[in-house]
């Protein structure tokens, strides 16, 4: 499997979430977030870092996926 797969398998997740979460309380969202999210994003963030830096074509394509730590907090936040 393709590095861009395993990225849009984890991020089609988070989107399936934020489905989820639309009609919810910001506290009620918060909690999804936590319960569902974090986990896949902590996941994904230890993939992300176990992937070497080439010039390999699957990892360009993969760099518009890098997310920093803080763009993570921001979504994990209760606001």
């Amino acid at each position: 499997m393709k590095a861009t797969d395993i990225a849009l398998k984890h991020i089609r997740k988070l989107y399936a979430i934020e489905k989820e979460a639309k009609s919810l309380t910001i506290e009620e969202r918060f909690q999804l977030r936590q319960e569902k999210a974090k986990p896949i994003l902590d996941n994904f963030g230890l993939w992300l870092g176990k992937i070497p830096v080439t010039n390999d074509e699957d990892f360009k394509e993969l760099l518009p996926t890098r997310v920093t730590q803080k763009q993570i907090d921001n979504y994990l936040a209760k606001a």
